[in-house]
């Protein structure tokens, strides 16, 4: 179930904050990271019962209000590989669109072949730019976009 995560919700940050430790490392968020992003973008949680087995970060573009950037997406271990993130993505996706947002920018490594899957195969997104060293030396990252108002491949 789709659940977007707002201030108050105390046991969803945690959560999401304990599942991105698991997912990134020191790289994912924490609670002082993840605060702003709950109240000023969108923060969506996936879950099973109460377990949170997903979470997605979306932020509103300055130069385009009717475009966000996906942010960050993770997936809990143990729940990869049975379509869970799809669907997560694609009811994320279906929620910025009710909200007026007619596309979804994102950035992916090359490599990434199992997100590159979900993204460009299953959802639609398409290669707009190749961005040399985006996150630092060695950090190059495709950008992919994805029209909104277009039926996804997968429909």
């Amino acid at each position: 179930m789709l659940k977007r995560i707002h201030p108050g919700d105390s046991a969803g940050i945690e959560q999401i904050c304990r599942l991105e430790q698991a997912s990134f490392g020191e790289g994912g968020l924490n609670r002082w990271h993840l605060m702003p992003l709950v109240r000023h973008g969108r923060v969506y949680g996936y879950f099973e019962a109460d377990l949170l087995i997903g979470c997605i970060q979306f932020i509103l573009d300055w130069d385009d209000k009717k475009m966000a950037y996906l942010y960050g997406f993770s997936i809990a271990d143990g729940y990869r590989g049975r379509g869970l993130g799809t669907k997560f993505l694609k009811s994320s996706l279906a929620e910025l669109a009710r909200e007026g947002i007619k596309k979804v920018e994102l950035t992916v490594a090359p490599d990434n072949q199992a997100a590159r899957k979900v993204y460009e195969e299953k959802l639609g997104f398409q290669i707009i730019e190749h961005r040399i060293d985006e996150y630092g030396p060695g950090e190059t990252r495709l950008v992919l976009e994805l029209d909104l108002a277009l039926p996804s491949s997968s429909s």
